[in-house]
C-alpha cells in the first residue's frame, strides 16, 4: 500500500502500513478473512461510491455466513469509507476486510479472539470503461458446490481455487478461466460474472450457483431499461457455441467483452447489444444516465 492510501481500523484512522497480520493468524493460516470492494469517484458534489451500500451490505452478509461478528453497522462502515476516501489522493477503490487476527494453530478461531474490521482506500486511475477484450477456457476443476461453500460469501479461502485455475489458464495462453458446476453448467470466472447473449437474450447463471455480482445486476438493470430480454438460470455448456456475444462483469472492469472462447472467435466483441449496454454504463459512470442516481451512494 502506498503513502497515498488511507485506512480505518475498528473506529480509528490508522496508517495503512500498520495493518499487519501475524503469520500464524487464523486469517492467514485458514483463509478466513472476508472482504468486499467498490469504486469511488470524486465529483463536483463530493465523493460517491458505485453501489457502495450494496457492497457494504454484502460484506456484512459474508461475515455473517462465516460466523464472523461485525460490530459496525452498514451506515458506520459507509461513514468510515467516506473518511478514508476523503483522505486519499486520486481515490479509486475502497476495500473492507474482516478477520480473526489472533495467532492460533487450531481450525477454529480462539473463542477470545475479537475480529478486526478495516476499511482501506486506494488510489487508481479514474473509473471508466475501456475496450479491453479477453479470451477464456473452462477450468479443469469444477466450481466449489454450494454445499461445500456458498457462492454468496466473499472469503479469502475461496480465492485459492480460482487463483490456481486462472494461473493455469494464463499459462495456456488464455486471459481468464471459467468454472463449470458439477452438472456441466457455465458459472463464473474466478472474480467476474459471466453474461452471454444467445438469440438476442441476455443469459446469466442464478445466484444459487454464483456470487450475486453487483456490477452484473447493474448490467441487468440497464438491459431491462433497454427492453433487452434477460433470462437467469442454468447455462448449459453448449451455449458458448451459440453465443453471439459474451462479457465478464466486475467492479474492476465493469464490462469486459470476450472475444474468444477456446478456439472460437465470437462474432463481435462487443456486438450490438454490448454497445448499447456500454453506452448506458458510460452514462452511469459520468452520472448522466437516468439510472445513475440509484447506482451511486453518496459518501459523506
Amino acid at each position: 500500500m502506498g503513502a497515498r492510501s488511507a485506512a480505518w481500523l475498528d473506529g480509528d484512522p490508522v496508517e495503512p502500513e500498520s495493518l499487519q497480520l501475524p503469520l500464524m493468524s487464523h486469517a492467514v493460516q485458514r483463509g478466513s478473512l472476508v472482504f468486499d470492494v467498490f469504486d469511488v469517484v470524486r465529483g463536483e458534489d463530493g465523493l460517491v461510491g458505485l453501489a457502495a451500500r450494496r457492497h457494504v451490505e454484502r460484506f456484512h452478509r459474508s461475515a455473517r455466513l462465516m460466523d464472523l461478528p461485525v460490530r459496525w453497522s452498514v451506515d458506520e462502515l459507509l461513514a468510515a469509507s467516506a473518511t478514508v476516501a476523503a483522505a486519499t489522493d486520486d481515490v479509486r477503490f475502497v476495500r473492507l476486510c474482516g478477520w480473526w487476527g489472533g495467532e492460533t494453530f487450531t481450525v477454529t478461531p480462539d473463542p477470545d479472539d475479537v475480529p478486526k474490521i478495516a476499511v482501506v482506500a486506494f488510489p487508481g486511475p479514474p473509473l471508466a470503461l475501456d475496450s479491453t477484450t479477453v479470451t477464456f477456457q473452462t477450468a479443469d476443476a469444477i466450481k466449489l458446490p454450494s454445499e461445500v461453500l456458498t457462492p454468496a460469501v466473499k472469503v479469502a479461502a475461496a480465492n485459492t481455487h480460482g487463483g490456481l485455475a486462472t494461473r493455469r489458464a494464463r499459462a495456456a495462453g488464455f486471459d481468464e478461466t471459467l468454472f463449470l458446476d458439477r452438472d456441466g453448467h457455465l458459472t463464473e470466472s474466478a472474480v467476474m460474472s459471466l453474461v452471454l447473449v444467445v438469440d438476442g437474450v441476455l443469459r446469466t447463471a442464478p445466484d444459487s450457483s454464483v456470487l450475486d455480482g453487483i456490477t452484473r445486476q447493474i448490467v441487468l438493470d440497464v438491459a431491462a431499461d433497454e427492453s433487452i430480454p434477460v433470462e437467469i438460470g442454468p447455462l448449459p455448456a453448449d451455449l458458448v457455441a451459440r453465443a453471439e456475444e459474451a462479457w465478464f462483469c466486475s467492479t474492476s472492469h465493469l464490462l469486459c467483452p470476450i472475444r474468444r472462447i477456446y478456439d472460437r472467435e465470437l462474432p463481435a466483441a462487443p456486438g450490438a447489444v454490448g454497445r448499447r449496454i456500454t453506452r448506458r454504463l458510460e452514462g452511469i459512470v459520468d452520472r448522466s444516465d437516468p439510472l445513475a442516481e440509484r447506482c451511486w451512494t453518496p459518501l459523506r
